[in-house]
């Protein structure tokens, strides 16, 4: 009996075979109409409702996948732990994806979940998959035909899905599905049929004319739809998404707990605000030097305990950072817990996020009570210490005016007598007189000009001149000196040395003047160079050389302080106050440039400074303006006679202002003789009056008198 006739339909589902329908008909005759029609409505039928079906399945797949995605997310805000909802969540995702288990590997961690290989099986399938290259998604549904331990595998997991968390460090989600067991029936006429008996024996019984049989597949699992595969692809980017932030937290977590114990730990205060200005932490030293109580990092009413008068001023301050999104410095008092005010200054600075937003503040506040209370002793001390230094200025300076005073007359009256009818004598004597006196002026210029710059009452001021004027000058100056000596002076000015200079000359001269001076006294033999060169644009060198005594090297550090002198002892061969280098350092400094000094003992001594020139003023057209010094000795001044009268009488008006009838009857006569016609006044306010009423051709007035000085008199005499 066999089978005649047999119809085969195909079932096609969204357009791809999914089965046969096999119709058979025993008699050797043509399928009727009917037959044909019903296999073909039958075929239709079930595609439909099998696509209906899989609609379905794939529907509710989608849907329990995007349910375990929300809930995997839900980590994210619920601060759940990942491998704690995993392990909820491991039956019904194996069921869903037809899994027997997974696992995820992250840096040096395995975790697993449901039925896997061990744990050193699936360290040696990563290797394995990093060595064929499959390291961003790798998928199979049997392990045997590619992995060449993969038959070790089989009995637990023949299909397996790799999908890369992090390519680069080589992290992967694995997904296992088990081997498929498969029965299937078979009939017809093979040439020998296997048979197993009761002890596990293989038999080959002999063909038979039709047998039916069973055969059994066991090495392949389910294959990997591509709907799973996209679900797992998204699974490991949510698991990514989630690792992600669960670091990022963890990084911050670490720095916030890394901050708070440097901070608590910290010897100054520290507290942290917001981006809208709220503080949020105080650490440790803040609540033990305030003495108020933190409760969840705050304190309530902060503000009231800054001092009334600074409130103001540091709200704004704090609020501008604020607004500003920058940080700032303040000081300011605050109310500690025992009601008494503590100094604080604080130092704010921004606070920001990975992407440079602002997130508010750090202000690190220090406590500095005590040094302002310093502050205040050392402003007091400071107060004191200028008042008494200016007092002692004041009172050199009264005293060097008062002593300049009867010195000046004394001098005078000396010259004034030698001029007249005396013996030789009285003029020997006369001269000792004017030259102890002129010594004694000198010294007390010294002290003056000390004075003046120790109380910073002297100011520099530039103006334009012809060098070589001042040198003429300076040689005109010394000139009986130079002679006295038997000493040689030569100045050199470089060829780069400009012919004008914008500079203040009356410094300058007043420093070649102490320096030429000093030279002279050490040197005996010899004589003393002058050197002007050009340092850089706008800078000029002055070096003073002398063959004099030279100076002990232990004394050349300290040679420019005030009152050093180079001999000490009682028995020094050279007079002096020891002012007259430290004037020198104090007006090279004043003026903006350095000096410096070589010595070599029993060969001389080297003086070099620098001055800056006025870079700023545009050189015009000036005259030379040198004073005509006469040379006549002192001695011979007794041989000129006195002016006559009618020469006197034809001589220039001049007005003399003094309030010591002494200098006024010696300044008298000596203008007498040189033809001028005297008036004299006592004050500055008879003076302005007497100006006022007549037309004097020279005006001579003292500065400090009574009633008015002369510095207003000759300003009301100038405005009138």
């Amino acid at each position: 009996m066999g089978v005649a006739v047999t119809l085969v339909t195909s079932i096609i589902v969204k357009g791809k075979l999914w089965g046969l329908i096999a119709c058979h008909h025993y008699a050797p005759r043509h399928l009727p109409f009917e037959m044909r029609a019903s296999a073909k409505l039958i075929t239709e039928i079930l595609s439909s409702k099998i696509s209906i079906i899989e609609n379905n399945q794939e529907n509710s797949f989608l849907l329990t996948i995007k349910s375990f995605q929300d809930k995997l997310k839900a980590v994210i805000f619920n601060e759940r732990d990942l491998v704690t909802l995993l392990e909820e969540l491991k039956d019904d995702l194996n069921e869903t994806l037809q899994t027997c288990g997974f696992a995820i590997k992250r840096k040096n961690s395995l975790v697993v979940f449901g039925k896997t290989p061990s744990g050193e099986e699936i360290k040696s399938l990563m290797e394995w998959l990093i060595g064929e290259g499959h390291t961003r998604m790798f998928h199979t549904n049997c392990l045997s035909e590619n992995y060449e331990t993969g038959e070790t595998l089989k009995d637990s997991c023949s299909g397996l899905v790799s999908v890369a968390i992090y390519e680069q460090e080589k992290d992967f989600l694995l997904f296992f599905r088990p081997e498929y067991i498969q029965s299937v029936n078979w009939g017809g006429n093979p040439q020998k049929i296997e048979t197993v008996d009761e002890n596990g024996n293989v038999k080959l019984s002999p063909r038979r004319s039709f047998s039916l049989w069973r055969e059994t597949t066991k090495l392949k699992s389910l294959g990997w739809r591509k709907l799973e595969l996209e679900a797992i692809s998204q699974l490991a980017d949510t698991i990514r998404t989630i690792v992600d932030k669960q670091e990022v937290e963890n990084t911050i977590l670490e720095s916030e707990e890394r901050f708070r114990n440097m901070a608590n730990n910290a010897p100054v205060m520290i507290w942290v605000a917001d981006e809208k200005g709220n503080i949020n932490y105080f650490n440790h030293e803040w609540e033990r030097l305030m003495g108020h109580k933190i409760e969840n990092n705050r304190v309530d009413n902060w503000w009231n305990f800054i001092h009334p008068e600074d409130l103001t001023d540091y709200t704004d301050t704090y609020f501008n950072g604020i607004k500003n999104k920058t940080g700032f410095k303040s000081e300011y008092r605050f109310k500690r817990k025992d009601g008494k005010y503590r100094w604080i200054r604080s130092v704010a600075t921004s606070r920001l996020d990975r992407e440079g937003h602002f997130n508010g503040l750090i202000v690190c506040c220090l406590d500095v009570t005590d040094y302002k209370d310093n502050e205040q002793v050392l402003s007091q001390a400071k107060n004191i210490a200028e008042a008494a230094n200016k007092a002692k200025s004041d009172f050199l300076t009264n005293m060097s005016h008062e002593l300049r005073t009867p010195l000046n007359a004394i001098s005078g009256t000396a010259q004034l007598l030698m001029g007249a009818k005396i013996t030789g004598e009285q003029r020997e004597l006369l001269g000792t007189i004017h030259l102890s006196s002129k010594s004694l002026v000198e010294l007390i210029n010294g002290i003056l000009d000390f004075a003046k710059l120790e109380a910073g009452a002297v100011t520099t001021s530039f103006e334009e001149f012809y060098l070589k004027d001042l040198v003429n000058e300076l040689k005109e100056i010394f000139f009986f000196k130079l002679q006295e000596k038997n000493l040689q002076m030569q100045f050199m000015l470089e060829d780069k040395v400009p012919a004008i200079i914008n500079a203040d000359r009356l410094h300058l001269k007043q420093i070649l003047v102490n320096l030429i001076s000093n030279s002279i006294k050490f040197t005996h033999t010899g004589g003393i160079s002058i050197k002007v060169s050009v340092i850089k644009q706008n800078t000029l060198s002055f070096t003073v050389a002398d063959s004099g005594i030279g100076i002990p090297a232990n004394k050349l550090e300290s040679i420019f302080d005030k009152f050093v002198q180079v001999e000490n002892s009682s028995t020094r061969s050279f007079e002096g106050s020891g002012l007259g280098l430290s004037i020198v350092k104090h007006l090279v400094d004043l003026m903006g440039g350095e000096i410096t000094v070589k010595s070599v003992l029993g060969e001389g001594s080297t003086f070099t400074f620098t001055i800056p020139l006025n870079a700023q003023a545009v050189p015009k057209e000036i005259t030379h303006n040198v004073p005509v010094v006469d040379k006549t000795p002192l001695t011979a001044i007794n041989k000129q006679n006195p002016p006559s009268q009618s020469a006197v009488d034809k001589g220039f008006k001049t007005l003399l202002v003094d309030d010591n009838p002494i200098n006024l009857r010696i300044t008298t006569k000596m203008l007498e003789r040189l033809a001028c016609k005297v008036d004299t006044a006592a004050d500055g306010l008879e003076a302005v009056k007497m100006a006022s009423e007549s037309d004097y051709s020279l005006i001579l007035m003292d500065c400090q008198m009574p009633k008015m000085d002369g510095f207003e008199a000759a300003k009301l005499i100038k405005k009138n």
